[in-house]
């Protein structure tokens, strides 16, 4: 959920409608607005080293040739967000 709650608030922005991201976001959490306002601070801000640090876990599944597409997808997410958040 951390990667996804600024996904949804980047593509709103990119869409023309940064208001009702952030708005439709806030209303899935307990924390609202403010719990958003971490998400896209904190995740976006140590989005690099978070996916360096996810890498570093998926190379113990490829180490033992089990599936790790799940990690290699949060890494992706984290690196996304880390270049698109810069932008947005």
């Amino acid at each position: 959920m951390e990667a996804t709650g600024p996904e949804v608030v980047l593509a709103g922005r990119a869409a023309g409608a940064k208001k009702r991201g952030r708005v439709q976001v806030s209303a899935q959490f307990a924390g609202g607005e403010v719990l958003i306002g971490r998400f896209l601070g904190d995740t976006v801000e140590h989005a690099g080293r978070r996916g360096h640090e996810v890498q570093a876990t998926a190379d113990f599944p490829d180490s033992l040739g089990t599936p790790d597409e799940t990690t290699e997808a949060s890494e992706q997410t984290l690196r996304g967000l880390e270049e698109n958040g810069r932008q947005g």
